[in-house]
């Protein structure tokens, strides 16, 4: 009798299984949607694996994939989104929805980027993938978006090398100071950090006794920024000292 009980259970569970391998992918996608919806990520992310590992050829994986990326960003996990809209557009690079992806990839890295005083790998990748998209997706409907990020990831990177300029700028460790400050003017020369920073660098020159360079670059302030925060301070090493 255990013994038949036993088969049984098998044949059941055997049924069962099998029942479930017959499911269309359109019937794995809708319902990885559905536990979306209901927001149970971990069954929907099931049903999406499962639509690509019984359908590997199926027209939905795209959809699917892309969906599955979207959950990840929509929770927060930026990181798992990241890796997911890359797994995309590795497989899809012409899909109708790669510029999406590809949008979406960047504001992953975008969303996890750090204040100026911190490290900037995401906010270089973010730029990275901005400029991406405005190069291989020029005319997508998120181009304006990304060029307004693109520039906002800039001014991030330039104030983040004013700030550390700026830092040893108030160490009094000069030379140091200069070395960032110039690298600010020369990357970002059209930043908003730009002002400050040609001020500090031409006073970490005068700091250090280099009067010459330091009274050309207080010239150079006025000329550019007569109307800026550091414009008396720069008068009064010109015409006054």
């Amino acid at each position: 009798m255990l013994k038949l009980i036993s088969i049984l259970m098998l044949l059941f569970l055997s049924a069962c299984a099998e029942h479930k391998a017959l499911l269309s992918d359109q019937e794995y996608l809708d319902l990885g949607q559905k536990h979306l919806a209901d927001r149970d990520y971990n069954e929907a992310r099931q049903a999406f694996e499962d639509l690509e590992a019984k359908h590997p050829d199926s027209q939905l994986l795209a959809q699917a994939r892309l969906i599955n990326a979207q959950s990840y960003f929509d929770q927060g996990k930026y990181a798992e989104a990241s890796l997911q809209y890359q797994r995309f557009l590795r497989y899809h690079p012409r899909n109708p929805l790669a510029d999406k992806a590809q949008f979406q990839l960047a504001l992953s890295y975008f969303n996890q980027r750090l204040s100026i005083d911190r490290e900037t790998t995401d906010t270089l990748r973010a730029l990275q993938e901005f400029e991406r998209l405005l190069q291989d997706y020029s005319a997508s409907f998120y181009a304006l978006q990304a060029e307004e990020k693109k520039n906002l990831c800039l001014e991030e990177l330039a104030e983040h090398e004013f700030y550390i300029g700026y830092f040893y700028f108030k160490q009094k460790k000069y030379a140091a100071a200069q070395a960032r400050l110039r690298k600010t003017l020369t990357e970002f020369p059209q930043g908003q950090a730009a002002p400050k920073s040609l001020y500090y660098l031409a006073e970490s020159y005068w700091q250090l006794d280099m009067r010459p360079q330091a009274r050309q670059l207080f010239k150079l302030y006025l000329e550019r920024y007569a109307e800026k925060e550091y414009a008396a301070e720069a008068e009064q090493r010109l015409y006054f000292q």
